[in-house]
């Protein structure tokens, strides 16, 4: 379950974040409500690294039937991943338009 942790800051907006730590987390560090939208810059903004065990535990990459993505990605896998998505955005005739299979 969680932990109900009240912060400096207010809760206006984010409040489950703001106010909730899953067992096993590290304490969260307070962020001001000016600083929450990712587009204001916030230079001092410094999580701690976390990832919890049962995500490496079902390291798809280790474990047969594993969910999770490895901590590390291989640059191999995500230069391959960009070529297919590359590939399926090239599908188009002379004129620029769709070549490809109907859409579903």
């Amino acid at each position: 379950m969680s932990n109900q942790k009240p912060f400096l800051t207010p809760a206006v907006g984010h409040v489950k974040a703001r106010t909730e730590t899953p067992k096993g987390y590290p304490p969260r560090g307070d962020i001001p409500q000016s600083k929450t939208p990712w587009s204001v810059p916030f230079p001092d903004y410094k999580p701690t690294a976390y990832t919890a065990q049962a995500v490496l535990d079902n390291d798809r990459t280790k474990q047969a039937g594993g969910w999770a993505d490895p901590p590390s990605i291989d640059r191999n896998l995500l230069r391959a991943a960009e070529n297919a998505r590359a590939a399926r955005r090239r599908v188009n005739d002379a004129a620029g338009r769709w070549a490809g299979p109907e859409p579903r």
